[in-house]
């Protein structure tokens, strides 16, 4: 099954709003930068932020289970652990990446459905604060003539 294009969509993801802000209209690919340059912007599509949490999920469960850990205390540090490695509501591009990975914990049962909805009300609110990206296509003006 081909990959939708949402998934693939390449989303700058930042640690703070000031970092947001700053980055400008222009988003650097991943390739023009360095790896280990500290004002790097991490470019990553969707489907890699929820690897990730995923990638946390996995190994909080493994270690936990390691140290011998209930199967029901396993779960709970790696839900945690999932939510911990999800994106900071901190630009357009976090809170979709955010609200993907809410999306990925609800079907999978990482999250409980409430748990979920209550996570995106706050991505909603979050989105909201933000100003709105200038669109300059927009819907053409309807004449007001009869």
């Amino acid at each position: 099954m081909p990959a939708s294009a949402s998934e693939t969509v390449a989303v700058p993801l930042f640690r703070s709003a000031e970092a947001a802000a700053n980055a400008g209209p222009a988003q650097p690919s991943p390739e023009a930068v360095a790896p280990d340059a500290p004002s790097a912007v991490p470019v990553m599509s969707l489907k890699d932020a929820i690897l990730n949490c995923r990638k946390a999920w996995n190994h909080a469960f493994t270690t936990a289970k390691a140290r011998g850990e209930h199967d029901v205390h396993a779960r709970e540090d790696a839900t945690a652990a999932y939510c911990a490695a999800m994106p900071f509501l901190t630009s357009h591009g976090n809170i979709r990446a955010y609200m993907a990975c809410v999306c990925h914990a609800m079907t999978t049962g990482i999250l409980r459905k409430s748990d979920g909805l209550q996570l995106m009300v706050g991505a909603r609110s979050a989105f909201a604060v933000f100003p709105r990206e200038h669109n300059p296509g927009g819907r053409p003006l309807v004449s007001q003539h009869p």
